[in-house]
């Protein structure tokens, strides 16, 4: 649906003026990095950092996605990923998820 070049939003200061600087990143470096996939009200926004720094206030991605007909009262969540023809090695060092959601 959407896809960015893999990064970060940092707000710099310059002359009094604040203005955002994206910072691109290598994913393949062999640093450590931290992404939070959020999801609320239709919206899902990705937000990626290196590891030793906090999580930016502006996400990498946001867009609209209705999910209401694939979320199921009782399902389970994870990862799958797929770079083609090449080989990566990808590393999840810990994840957690939150349902925040109104049972009826």
């Amino acid at each position: 649906m959407v896809s960015e070049k893999a990064g970060y939003w940092i707000q710099t200061s310059t002359g009094g003026k604040k203005q955002w600087l994206f910072k691109e990143v290598k994913l393949s470096s062999g640093e450590k990095y931290n992404a939070w996939i959020e999801y609320k009200n239709s919206r899902v926004s990705v937000t990626l950092a290196p590891a030793h720094l906090k999580k930016p206030k502006m996400p990498m991605i946001e867009t609209h996605v209705d999910l209401s007909e694939v979320v199921l009262e009782t399902m389970y969540t994870g990862f799958a990923g797929s770079m083609g023809r090449g080989v990566e090695r990808h590393d999840i060092w810990s994840w957690s998820f939150e349902n925040t959601a109104k049972t009826i």
